[in-house]
């Protein structure tokens, strides 16, 4: 499984905002190992899999759900509509 494009931008665009959500996620990473998220977000998911031992499918879920916070206007993940 791999980011979009849309999600691999979102991540970019926002990455210091996405960068503190995901130190909380994703503990024990060094700003080296973020920076290199930053060149190439697909390969960020594998190293923070080996990096915390967690299942990469997981991180790579995880990664996709704050890109796409993001690409839909940050909170705006409940639609409710009154009438």
């Amino acid at each position: 499984m791999t980011m979009t494009q849309q999600e691999r931008d979102a991540l970019t665009q926002n990455w210091d905002q996405a960068k503190s959500q995901m130190q909380g996620q994703f503990p024990g990473l060094t700003d080296q190992d973020f920076e290199q998220g930053r060149q190439a977000p697909d390969q960020f998911a594998s190293t923070v899999a080996q990096k915390t031992g967690q299942d990469q499918n997981q991180v790579e879920q995880q990664l996709r759900q704050i890109a796409q916070g993001f690409s839909s206007g940050g909170s705006q993940t409940q639609g409710q509509t009154n009438r």
